[in-house]
């Protein structure tokens, strides 16, 4: 066994590089005494260089290492951003709902990251029916949404029955008070609750 000269990490036989800093491995020359020579022992007082730091594992990475793409939402549990419930009923009404179909979506997107469907619909296909079917999918949509904020609490050991509250609030012309209810769980799962 030889020990790097550059960080002091333990190599096997045979190894060409040290698998923790990437420096070359000078071979062992073998003399006529047998030593090996004080170039391949490692002194435990001497300086190494610095390890860089360990990635740790992100089950809500894509892939182990793989960075988020540029303006990708960044903080929140699952890639859930925390959305101000306020900010967004103003701009609701400022914008004449035009805000208010971009909210439409990115609560489908975000819902869709708890969600334990397979294939749950997207956020554009969403606005489309809604649009498409003069709003009736919107009370599925709702349901569907409580529904999968039911699931996670359930899976969390939680009760809660979103679904239906939803789907009567959106029927009795409320849709905006679940729309913040619904931002609201949001919020706390993207807080860790």
């Amino acid at each position: 066994m030889v020990f790097c000269k550059n960080c002091g990490t333990q190599i096997d036989d045979g190894l060409k590089f040290c698998p923790a800093c990437g420096q070359v491995v000078d071979e062992p020359k073998d003399d006529l005494s047998g030593d090996l020579g004080n170039s391949q022992t490692f002194d435990p007082n001497q300086q190494y260089a610095e390890q860089p730091p360990v990635m740790p594992y992100d089950p809500n990475q894509q892939a182990y290492g793989e960075q988020q793409p540029y303006g990708a939402p960044t903080g929140g549990v699952m890639g859930i951003p925390e959305r101000n419930i306020v900010t967004c009923i103003l701009l609701t009404i400022v914008t004449c709902g035009i805000y208010g179909l971009y909210w439409y979506y990115t609560l489908t997107e975000d819902s869709n990251k708890i969600a334990t469907d397979p294939a749950p619909a997207s956020g554009g296909m969403a606005i489309l029916l809604s649009l498409v079917t003069c709003g009736i999918y919107t009370y599925y949509w709702m349901y569907k949404r409580g529904e999968y904020v039911d699931q996670y609490n359930a899976l969390r050991g939680r009760q809660s029955s979103n679904a239906v509250l939803y789907l009567i609030l959106t029927i009795f012309g409320f849709g905006i008070v679940a729309y913040c209810m619904l931002q609201n769980e949001l919020n706390q799962i993207a807080r860790g609750y």
